[in-house]
């Protein structure tokens, strides 16, 4: 079977917690995001502003932090999947479309939006990652 072929499986969520000085500061101040839809599927994907930043973006992007920003994820099936050449980790929010945009009511109907959203929630940043 090639590599190609093969299913996508979850990573391991991260382990450990953030050390020193940290501000809260908007995600947004340290990674990018691009997100879209397919049927009542959404997809959100998270990358890193600068390789210094990636270390902290998978550690601190688990499925659970990601729950806490946007609780109304919680009663989701969330697949988690990490891209290290890209310093990215990729989100698949299974069923928060229900039955796909057109029949959608929430303000995102189509999961475009997710990504922006994301990037407004607050989180702790370590200091010497917000300064230039």
């Amino acid at each position: 079977m090639d590599a190609e072929d093969q299913p996508w499986h979850p990573e391991p969520e991260p382990l450990g917690s953030i050390s020193g000085g940290t501000r809260t500061v908007e995600l947004g101040t340290v990674a990018y995001a691009r997100s879209g839809d397919k049927g009542g599927n959404c997809n959100v994907g998270l990358w890193a502003i600068n390789a210094r930043s990636w270390p902290w973006l998978r550690q601190a992007m688990s499925t659970q932090e990601l729950m806490r920003m946007a609780p109304e994820l919680k009663e989701l099936d969330v697949v988690r999947h990490e891209f290290p050449n890209l310093h990215a980790v990729h989100f698949v929010l299974r069923g928060l479309l229900g039955k796909g945009g057109s029949s959608n009511l929430r303000v995102d109907h189509i999961g475009k939006a997710i990504g922006e959203y994301l990037r407004a929630k607050h989180v702790q940043v370590p200091v010497d990652l917000l300064i230039e």
